[in-house]
C-alpha cells in the first residue's frame, strides 16, 4: 500500500462478531503499533458487547487516544424492509445498536 502516499486513504479494519470486548489489551496492542504515520486507521467493531457498558466506553477511550476513527453501521434499513430473498444476504450484518 506505501507505495499509492499521499493517494492512499484510511484502512477499514473490520472485526468479526467473535471479537468481544474481552479482548482489548489485545486491540490494544495491534492499535498501538499501526503506522499512523503510514495511513489512518477506522475500526468496526460487530460484538454486541462492545455497545454495552463499561466496554463501550473503554472502547471509545482507547480510540479516542489513539486518534482512530469508528465505523458506524446502521443496519436499520437492512431489517425494516419486506423480507425479499435477494437482501438475505444483506441481512447477515449484525444487528446492533447505533
Amino acid at each position: 500500500m506505501l507505495p499509492l502516499g499521499k493517494h492512499l486513504g484510511p484502512m477499514f479494519a473490520q472485526l468479526p462478531p467473535s471479537y468481544s470486548p474481552q479482548f482489548l489489551e489485545d486491540l490494544n496492542t495491534f492499535l498501538t503499533a499501526w503506522e499512523t504515520n503510514t495511513s489512518s486507521l477506522v475500526l468496526e467493531v460487530r460484538h454486541p458487547d462492545c455497545f454495552r457498558e463499561p466496554h463501550a466506553s473503554n472502547l471509545t477511550a482507547l480510540l479516542t487516544k489513539l486518534n482512530i476513527a469508528r465505523v458506524l453501521l446502521d443496519t436499520r434499513p437492512i431489517y425494516s424492509g419486506d423480507d425479499d430473498p435477494q437482501v438475505h444476504s444483506e441481512r447477515r450484518k449484525p444487528k446492533l445498536p447505533l
